[in-house]
This record gives structure tokens, C-alpha cells and sequence, in this order.
């Protein structure tokens, strides 16, 4: 999500990783094995985040269907 959704209102615990700066070729400075779950409004930007963070290496993505609405 980006910073103004993240500011209305997000997931405890989430770490703010918007898709724009994956897509700029910033990744998260986190363990390519490690479990990580993607979640974006409605599910289909971090659908994109995951297929990119899959082709650079990281093993144990997965996107939350539905998103942060769905979550709600």
C-alpha cells in the first residue's frame, strides 16, 4: 500500500513496502527465505509485488487475497 492508505489505516505488525519502490528496484532488506505476505487495498498491486519479489530470488511470498479490505 502507499503511505496515504498505510495512513488510513493498515494490518498490525505490517512493514510499509509500497509497490512503487519495489517497482523502482528498492527491495526489502529482508532474508530471501523468509515468509512474507503481501498485502495491498484489494489485492492486485501486491499480486505484482509478489511475481516481482518471486523472479528476484525470495522464496515464500504470498499475496493476501483480497487485500487489506478483505482483511477488514
Amino acid at each position: 500500500r502507499e503511505q496515504y492508505e498505510w495512513d488510513h489505516g493498515h494490518i498490525e505488525g505490517a512493514k510499509l513496502w509500497p509497490l512503487s519502490r519495489i517497482m523502482q528496484g528498492y527491495l526489502p532488506d529482508i532474508e530471501k527465505n523468509a515468509d512474507v505476505i503481501l498485502q495491498c487495498q484489494k489485492g492486485y498491486r501486491s499480486l505484482q509485488a509478489a511475481q516481482i519479489l518471486k523472479t528476484r530470488g525470495f522464496r515464500n511470498v504470498t499475496n493476501l487475497i483480497g487485500g487489506y479490505e478483505a482483511w477488514l
